[in-house]
């Protein structure tokens, strides 16, 4: 996995879907995608919202829509929906060659949430 330092979004992690990533249909598994998009999204709540702190992830929802297959690059876009006192709401989707691959919602909560926090 590879984290890609951009300007708007802090950043972008991807991979190259290899056969050990693959199900018996020999797609990505959901599984590892489903990882990906979780590491991406609490990277960037984490950076985004200034927490300097683990954001434990309270939920995480990814709809599949087309399948990664062996030698595709997926990679990781997030943007911060709205971060409050303690909690960070994201939405994401990770690319491949020939598009979108899923999208994702999360939640993650903020450990130590200071009253400076909007």
């Amino acid at each position: 996995m590879v984290a890609m330092d951009l300007e708007d979004e802090p950043y972008r992690f991807g991979f190259t879907v290899e056969e050990r990533h693959c199900n018996r249909m020999r797609v990505c598994h959901g599984g590892m995608l489903s990882t990906l998009a979780d590491i991406g999204m609490g990277v960037n709540a984490n950076t985004l919202s200034d927490f300097n702190d683990p954001t434990p992830t309270i939920s995480l929802s990814v709809d599949f829509i087309a399948a990664a297959a062996v030698g595709d690059w997926i990679e990781t876009r997030t943007s911060v929906l709205r971060i409050t006192r303690s909690l960070c709401f994201v939405e994401g989707r990770l690319i491949g060659p020939r598009g979108a691959v899923a999208r994702c919602n999360a939640t993650f909560k903020r450990r130590n949430a200071t009253a400076s926090a909007a």
